[in-house]
């Protein structure tokens, strides 16, 4: 018997730990983003979920429940390319206040090496607390979704795809139908420009779409919501899972609710990451 899925389905309770789910609170907005712990101090996300503040919440599954460990980001570092337009570069690691204690519930998960690339038809894993549909609250509960690899031809859609740092991700010949939502987007800083503790991101408003993306596999079909200018739907900044390996960030994908979608590509931050990283280690060293 075929089984329609909208918001894909819950994932087996902390059995993906990578997962951090963030809150972020600006003077007049508080909205949700996904995230992963890549190391016991830092969590990796998209850049345009940057906030005034951000609480990181680790070994989360419904979140109704007491949580296994939460955090305030210390700092957010952006990657110094981002660009809202094109959105390229999206992507940014948060430091926590204090170390994550691994756990059954809580653990790392691997990123890519700066060579390694996945190819167009194999199928990876996505996950997060996003809508699950039109007139629904975001998900309490985690979610998954399988999702497929594209080839660089299939984001043509996008002038500004770049396939060194993004992945397209999607499956448009077996796309059922998935809802779209009429909505407020706001626009964002242009590059470059910082946001002030306090300041909404979100302050600049005007009209626009917000969308889902989604791929039938196996018979099932599988939604997971992406907004394309703004963390308002809550799965962005999620990884994209291959074989244990985070190989990509939820950033944005098309307005009218079709795949394909994009993810940024974390292969090709590898060497910006480890320098950040080695950055706070050598300042932790000398304070």
């Amino acid at each position: 018997m075929r089984e329609e899925i909208i918001g894909g389905v819950e994932s087996k309770p902390h059995s993906r730990p990578y997962m951090a789910h963030l809150e972020i609170i600006d003077r007049v907005t508080t909205s949700d983003c996904g995230g992963f712990l890549i190391n016991e101090e830092f969590v990796m996300t998209a850049a345009h979920c940057k906030g005034g503040e951000i609480i990181v919440t680790l070994g989360a599954h419904d979140q109704d429940r007491t949580h296994t460990a939460e955090d305030k980001s210390r700092k957010a570092n952006r990657s110094p390319q981002y660009n809202v337009y094109p959105h390229l570069h999206d992507i940014m690691l948060l430091k926590l206040q204090r170390k994550a204690k691994i756990t059954s519930a809580v653990a790392k998960i691997l990123l890519p090496s700066p060579r390694d690339s996945i190819k167009p038809g194999r199928l990876c894993l996505a996950a997060g607390w996003g809508k699950t549909g039109v007139k629904e609250p975001l998900s309490v509960k985690l979610r998954e979704v399988t999702l497929r690899i594209m080839g660089k031809e299939a984001c043509k859609i996008y002038s500004n795809y770049t396939d060194d740092f993004q992945v397209c991700v999607g499956r448009p010949g077996n796309i059922q139908s998935v809802f779209e939502v009429r909505t407020d987007i706001f626009s964002l800083p242009a590059s470059g420009d910082s946001v002030s503790e306090g300041r909404s991101q979100n302050s600049l408003p005007h009209s626009g779409f917000s969308y889902c993306e989604g791929s039938v596999v196996g018979g099932k079909r599988s939604v997971l919501s992406l907004c394309l200018f703004c963390n308002l739907q809550g799965d962005s900044g999620g990884p994209l899972v291959c074989a244990g390996v985070a190989h990509g960030i939820v950033s944005y994908g098309r307005p009218d609710a079709k795949p394909p979608a994009v993810f940024t590509r974390t292969s090709g931050y590898v060497s910006w990451v480890n320098a950040v990283i080695k950055e706070h280690s050598l300042k932790a060293l000398s304070a």
